[in-house]
């Protein structure tokens, strides 16, 4: 199971039930792009505190054009051939078995992200 894809079909299907599948899908892209610039960010974080990143200097706008493209990618890559709908049809027909494993994995995932946030701002105080 691709947890990226069964990340975005999770929220693309909480949301499709009160939206449309566009709107949906440009929703569960936006959530997704934006779990991806976080961990990008913890990544950043370290890697300046070890000191292996050099010195660039981070400003507000190249974050935010940078979490631009992050949803400019995830957002092509879903409408790209109306991939929503493959992904959809492909995660539908999963038993509860696997659809439970697939939330354990996704909360796993999204607290382990806020864990490693709060290890990096606090790491070398």
């Amino acid at each position: 199971m691709n947890v990226y894809n069964y990340l975005f079909y999770r929220i693309y299907k909480r949301q499709n039930t009160k939206f449309d599948k566009q709107e949906s899908t440009f929703f569960a892209s936006m959530i997704v792009s934006c779990l991806i610039f976080f961990n990008v960010f913890t990544l950043a974080i370290f890697l300046f505190k070890l000191d292996i990143l050099p010195t660039i200097k981070i400003t507000k706008i190249r974050a935010i054009i940078f979490g631009i493209i992050i949803l400019g990618i995830n957002t092509w890559i879903f409408f790209k051939n109306k991939r929503y709908l493959e992904i959809e049809n492909k995660f539908k027909t999963l038993d509860k078995r696997t659809n439970n494993i697939g939330l354990f994995y996704i909360l796993g995932y999204v607290i382990m992200s806020f864990v490693l946030f709060i290890i990096a701002v606090n790491y070398g105080r």
